[in-house]
C-alpha cells in the first residue's frame, strides 16, 4: 500500500515538473519571439505611408454652431484646429507593428497623428451631447455618423442613431450602421450588432407590409 502510495506520489511529481518545465518554455519563447520581433522593429528602414487613409474633417461637418454651454467654444476651437494636422486610427495596431510596417523614422509622426485621432473621437461625442441637449438634432447626428465612420467605437453613439434611423425609417442609413458594428474590433459594438440587425429586419418588415 506505502508503495503505491510513494509511487502515485513520484508520479505526480513527476508529472507537475513537467508542466512546469514546458510551461517556462513556452514563456520564455513567447518572450524571445516578442525580442526578435522589437529588434526588427527598431532596425525597419523608412517606409513609404502613401497606403495609409489619413482623416480629413471637411468643412460640411457642422463643428462651428453657437452653443449657449461655455465648453463648446474649446471643444470648437480643437476640432477645427485638427483640420490642419494629420489624423490617423491606428487603435489596432501595436507601436511595434507600426515600426515594422513602416519604419522606425516615422513613429513619431504616425503616433501624433493616432493621438489626433483620440483627441477628434473624444471632442466629437462631447460636442455631439452638447448639440443634442440644446436641440441641434441633425448636427448631432453628423458628429455621430463621423465619429463612426472613422473608426469610432462608441456604444452610446451606436445606440442613439440606431434608434433614431428607427424612428425616421431610414433602412440605408440603419445598414451602414450595422455593417459598422459588424466591423468593429470592439467587442460590445461588435454583439451591439445583434440588436441592429433586429432593428433593421422590423424596419424591413414594416415596409414590406405597408408596400403590400
Amino acid at each position: 500500500m506505502k508503495f503505491y502510495a510513494l509511487t502515485s506520489i513520484l508520479l505526480l511529481g513527476f508529472v507537475i515538473n513537467r508542466a512546469i518545465r514546458l510551461t517556462n518554455k513556452h514563456e520564455n519563447d513567447i518572450m524571445q519571439e516578442f525580442l526578435d520581433r522589437e529588434d526588427e522593429a527598431n532596425n525597419t528602414p523608412l517606409k513609404s505611408t502613401e497606403d495609409l487613409h489619413f482623416i480629413t474633417i471637411g468643412d460640411s461637418l457642422p463643428i462651428d454652431i453657437p452653443l449657449q454651454n461655455p465648453a463648446a467654444s474649446s471643444i470648437q476651437k480643437t476640432l477645427s484646429s485638427l483640420k490642419q494636422r494629420e489624423i490617423l486610427n491606428l487603435t489596432d495596431f501595436s507601436n511595434t507593428d507600426i515600426k515594422i510596417a513602416y519604419g522606425t523614422a516615422n513613429m513619431e509622426r504616425l503616433g501624433s497623428a493616432d493621438a489626433n485621432y483620440l483627441v477628434m473621437q473624444r471632442s466629437l461625442k462631447t460636442l455631439s451631447a452638447l448639440y443634442e441637449k440644446e436641440g441641434y438634432i441633425t448636427e448631432a447626428i453628423a458628429l455621430r455618423e463621423f465619429e463612426i465612420a472613422t473608426g469610432g467605437s462608441d456604444m452610446q453613439a451606436f445606440m442613439y442613431l440606431k434608434e433614431y434611423y428607427l424612428k425616421q425609417n431610414d433602412i440605408n442609413s440603419m445598414e451602414k450602421l450595422l455593417n459598422s458594428a459588424e466591423q468593429s474590433t470592439d467587442n460590445r459594438v461588435y454583439t451591439y450588432a445583434d440588436e441592429i440587425r433586429s432593428s433593421l429586419e422590423l424596419m424591413e418588415i414594416m415596409n414590406g407590409a405597408s408596400n403590400e
